[in-house]
């Protein structure tokens, strides 16, 4: 048993360790023609250890001080996932992230600098998000608002151009800005200042949850953690007033660049299951491995957290069933769309039936492109199946399908 739970930590937690990779491979890939105009990217020289202790070791959390920047380490992500409601009942998923990329370690990121005030050391990546629900007519999808728009912004640590400063602390890529205002082990209250193309978004974000860390050490040199958003309001454009409730995410560290044959498809749920003696409210992290070309068999893993208890769902008894396939119109990549999930039931009960659940894409372009690499990110509605009862929402990350999924054949 204590093999297999390790082995789904590591899944579970290389879901942003994937992303982040991803935004790695991204940003390196133009940093150096359009930012860093012969200057090398270094690899070496950054802190691949918690302070004062060895590479074998956890990290030893320490909040507030942890939801601040890690500056010695190579790179970091700031990423929030939110499920808002206007008050007509119009949905919406927003996504954001904030990626941090040093070219130089803190050591030697002096001789970078000089008194001109175009020196830097590092670049930020911000990437935003949002979805309108997809209705099921024209009528329910006219409106002011188009159904998914996103914007992307790289820029380097030098005019005041993007970084993460403290008291106050504020992290901003251009324009978009992310601004906490009150910050302790489990309170974290944050504004979100962005603009998504041309439509603001104005956001207050605060939960009183205490963050769920990675402390396996599953992954050497990667550190992070989630933290369940419990209330967000604010506004979508001049007049759209929303609330809503999501999660955040942190990683930092180091991670190889590169891309390889296996990739990974991520499913994050909440909702309330009646499904075992009283109404329950959940958090699932579901994630599949699978290979590019569709060879071999998909791996899953799954963590299921339940009134502060984290449990690990054995890995021979999940399935999981790809419903649709959607091909996109601007890049012409393929994604599974729509999906059924079993998972057992966690408390090893014999009379209580696997837990069912029906994913439901929130509306089918969630597509984004940065610097050529594409990737579906997006909220998806949840529902029970068969005997479950179950309502909540989710947010689900997909690789491109590698092969024609009628023919099994490589693209």
């Amino acid at each position: 048993m204590g093999n297999t739970n390790r082995k789904q930590n590591i899944l579970i937690w290389r879901g942003s360790a994937a992303l982040l990779a991803w935004l790695l491979v991204s940003v390196g890939s133009v940093a150096a023609s359009t930012l860093l105009d012969g200057v090398p990217l270094e690899v070496e020289g950054y802190a691949k250890a918690p302070p004062g202790l060895s590479e074998q070791a956890a990290w030893p959390y320490d909040f507030p001080a942890d939801h601040l920047a890690h500056d010695a380490y190579r790179s970091e992500l700031w990423q929030i996932f939110l499920y808002l409601q206007n008050e007509a009942g119009q949905s919406y998923g927003l996504t954001g992230r904030i990626a941090r990329i040093a070219l130089a370690p803190p050591l030697s990121a002096s001789a970078m600098t000089t008194n001109s005030p175009w020196a830097f050391s590092g670049i930020y990546l911000s990437a935003h998000g949002l979805s309108k629900q997809h209705g099921s007519s024209a009528a329910e999808n006219e409106g002011d608002d188009p159904t998914f728009i996103h914007s992307r912004s790289l820029s380097r640590d030098a005019m005041s151009l993007a970084g993460f400063q403290e008291n106050p602390s504020r992290l901003w890529v251009n324009h978009q800005n992310w601004r906490w205002r009150n910050l302790g082990r489990c309170t974290l209250e944050l504004d979100l200042d962005v603009t998504v193309e041309d439509l603001p978004l104005r956001l207050a974000v605060s939960t009183a949850t205490c963050p769920e860390l990675d402390d396996t050490n599953d992954l050497p040199s990667l550190w992070g953690y989630w933290q369940l958003i419990e209330s967000v309001k604010g506004s979508i454009g001049a007049d759209r007033v929303v609330s809503g409730r999501g999660w955040l995410e942190r990683a930092w560290g180091d991670l190889p660049l590169g891309q390889g044959p296996v990739v990974i498809d991520r499913f994050r749920i909440s909702g309330r299951a009646e499904h075992w003696s009283e109404s329950s409210q959940v958090t699932i992290d579901v994630l599949r491995t699978r290979r590019r070309d569709g060879s071999g068999q998909p791996q899953i893993a799954a963590t299921l957290w339940h009134n502060g208890e984290k449990i690990e769902l054995p890995a021979a008894e999940l399935s999981m069933r790809d419903r649709d396939v959607w091909k996109s119109s601007q890049t012409g990549e393929q994604y599974f769309s729509g999906w059924e999930i079993r998972l057992p039931d966690p408390f090893n009960n014999a009379a209580t039936e696997p837990l069912q659940l029906r994913l439901d894409v929130h509306n089918p372009d969630q597509e984004m492109e940065l610097f050529g690499e594409s990737r579906w990110s997006g909220l998806v509605n949840v529902a029970g199946a068969g005997n479950t009862v179950f309502s909540g929402f989710g947010f689900v990350e997909l690789e491109p399908i590698g092969f024609d999924p009628a023919s099994g054949a490589p693209r």
